[in-house]
């Protein structure tokens, strides 16, 4: 196990090197000789208390953190990386969230609008709105690849879109509308296949 002194010479010499200064300008910025910067470094010597907390402030950290032991940058760098990826997940997934929100908002609008302008009651907006809010997902998976399983939210879109129309066209009994979706639920599932 490390001693002290060791542990604070490793974490000055990293603090440095990530800040991307020389020994020279963190002489100037302290007030005090880059062969003391050098001496810290290598531990041979250490700063006096007030250094050391004016070390602490000028890289922005404790006095406790330059005396204490760090994990390796690597594994440090890679759990930044990974709450970053964690971070863009999450506002992507919340921006195809709010698109789809902004879906059903105008389908709810259109609704409320042909309802008191034209006293019809147009319920089929709202079954437009589920292959509308499936297309949303598809396209923000294909520009973002934000979520698994996509053959799954094609093949949704697919059929509520023949589902949809079978419903717009409700009065002329459309059923053979879903055959069409036999070859295609066929397509994705091959594409699927052959994308693995």
């Amino acid at each position: 196990m490390k001693d002290i002194k060791e542990i604070l010479c490793d974490n000055l010499l990293e603090l440095r090197k990530n800040a991307g200064i020389t020994q020279k300008d963190l002489s100037n910025s302290l007030n005090v000789s880059d062969k003391s910067v050098s001496r810290w470094e290598r531990g041979d010597s250490v700063p006096d208390l007030a250094l050391l907390k004016k070390l602490a402030e000028f890289y922005n950290v404790s006095v406790d953190y330059l005396l204490t032991e760090q994990k390796p940058v690597s594994e440090n760098r890679q759990k930044y990386n990974e709450n970053i990826l964690k971070l863009q997940k999450i506002k992507q997934i919340t921006m195809m969230l709010l698109l789809i929100c902004s879906v059903w908002f105008v389908g709810s609008f259109l609704y409320v609008y042909f309802s008191t302008v034209y006293s019809v009651s147009y319920w089929q907006i709202f079954v437009w709105c589920v292959p509308c809010s499936f297309a949303v997902v598809c396209i923000t998976n294909l520009l973002w690849k934000t979520l698994k399983y996509d053959v799954i939210y094609y093949s949704c879109f697919i059929w509520t879109l023949l589902i949809s129309l079978y419903l717009q066209l409700l009065q002329y009994n459309f059923i053979v509308v879903f055959i069409i979706g036999i070859p295609v639920q066929i397509a994705i599932l091959l594409y699927y296949f052959l994308k693995k």
